[in-house]
C-alpha cells in the first residue's frame, strides 16, 4: 500500500547489541541522513519525541531538509511500543508519519545471556527483521545458532546477518512485503519457543473468509483482555464484504489501524494469523478464534451461536481464554 508520509522506523536491541553500529552503517551510504540525539525517547509517550518529528516534517516541507525516512534508536532495555503509542497519540504526527519496520539487534556472541533477559526477548518478539551482529567476533557457529533460535522466538521476522550497505534495505518497504510472502508457508503446529519464559508461537489458518466488523470486535476483545502477553500478532485475511485483504498487526496492546493490501503472495487457502505470546498458551487462542468462526458462521446462518466472553473471575484460570 503506498502512503504519503514519512516513515518512522524503530531500531531496538539489548545494551552492546550493536544498535549504533547498523546506523554508522547507513549513515555511511547515504548524504542525507541526520542523526538528532535528544535523550532517551523511550520511556513513555514523549512529547519531546513529538516535537522533534513535527520540526523535521516542517523542515522538509520548507525544502530545507530532503527527508525520506526517520529511524529512532531505542534504549537497550526498553520496547518500541511508547514510541508507537506516541506516533498514534497525535493527530499532527498522523498527517505526516506512519511507523515504518521494527529493527532488532540481536549479538551473536552473548546468546546465552539474550536468551534468559525479558526485556531482549519482548524487543525481538515485536520485530519485523532481527539483525544478527557481531559475526566476526561470534564465528559462523555462534552465527547460525543464533539465527536458527530467532527463528524459534518470532517465526514472521525476517532474519539477516548484519553487513555494510545491505542493512539500509532494512529500514524501508522491503520488510513488509517479504513478510506477507513468508506467512504463506509457515507451519501451523504450535512451537515452543523459549522455556526460561514461556513464550510460544502459534499459526492459525484462516481458510474461510471474513466479516471484517465481526473479527475485528473478537480480535478487539483479544487484546483487550490479554495484550501483555500477546508479544506479537500479524495476519493476512480475506475480507468477504470489502473483496479485498486485510493486513492486521500488533505489539502488546498495540494494535496497528487495518491496512488494505493491493496484492498479497498469500491465497484464501494459506491466509494465516500468526500469535507470538508470553505466559499464555496459544493453543487457547486457536480455539478462541475457531469458536469465533463457528459463532459468526451459525449467525450469518440464522442458527444460535456461541456468545464470546472474556476469561475473568472463578470462571477461568489467570491463562485461560473462554468462548
Amino acid at each position: 500500500m503506498l502512503r504519503s508520509t514519512i516513515p518512522v522506523h524503530i531500531l531496538t536491541g539489548f545494551l552492546g547489541s550493536g544498535k549504533t553500529s547498523l546506523l554508522i552503517f547507513i549513515k555511511s551510504g547515504s548524504e542525507e541522513v541526520v542523526v538528532m540525539k535528544s535523550g532517551c525517547v523511550c520511556c513513555s509517550i514523549r512529547t519531546d519525541l513529538a516535537t522533534v518529528l513535527m520540526d523535521l516534517a516542517n523542515r522538509a516541507s520548507r525544502g530545507l531538509l530532503p527527508l525520506q525516512r526517520v529511524i529512532i534508536e531505542t534504549s537497550g532495555i526498553s520496547a518500541p511500543e511508547p514510541i508507537m503509542t506516541t506516533l498514534r497519540s497525535d493527530f499532527n504526527l498522523l498527517t505526516r508519519f506512519h511507523i515504518g519496520s521494527i529493527v532488532s539487534a540481536v549479538d551473536a556472541t552473548a546468546l546465552e545471556d539474550t536468551r534468559t533477559r525479558p526485556e531482549t526477548l519482548a524487543q525481538i518478539a515485536a520485530a519485523d527483521v532481527c539483525i544478527v551482529t557481531k559475526r566476526d567476533l561470534a564465528g559462523d557457529v555462534a552465527v547460525e545458532a543464533t539465527q536458527a533460535w530467532l527463528q524459534r522466538i518470532n517465526p514472521i521476522a525476517i532474519v539477516a546477518v548484519g553487513a555494510g550497505d545491505n542493512v539500509a534495505a532494512w529500514f524501508g518497504d522491503q520488510p513488509r512485503a517479504r513478510l506477507d510472502a513468508k506467512m504463506a508457508v509457515l507451519e501451523t503446529n504450535p512451537l515452543q519457543a523459549d522455556d526460561c519464559h514461556g513464550i510460544q508461537s502459534c499459526v492459525v489458518r484462516a481458510r474461510q473468509e471474513h466479516s471484517w466488523p465481526s473479527f475485528a470486535t473478537w480480535l478487539s476483545l483479544l487484546i483487550h483482555l490479554h495484550g501483555d502477553r500477546i508479544l506479537r500478532m500479524k495476519g493476512v485475511l480475506w475480507d468477504s464484504g470489502r473483496q479485498t485483504w486485510i493486513g492486521v498487526h500488533s505489539v502488546r496492546r498495540f494494535l496497528f489501524p487495518p491496512e488494505h493490501i493491493e496484492s498479497v503472495c498469500v491465497t484464501p487457502d494459506n491466509a494465516c494469523l500468526v500469535f507470538i505470546t508470553e505466559h499464555l498458551d496459544p493453543v487457547l487462542i486457536e480455539r478462541s478464534y475457531h469458536r469465533w468462526m463457528a459463532s459468526h458462521e451459525a449467525s450469518c446462518s440464522g442458527t444460535e451461536g456461541t456468545t464470546v466472553r472474556a476469561a475473568s473471575g472463578s470462571d477461568a484460570t489467570h491463562n485461560e481464554l473462554i468462548v
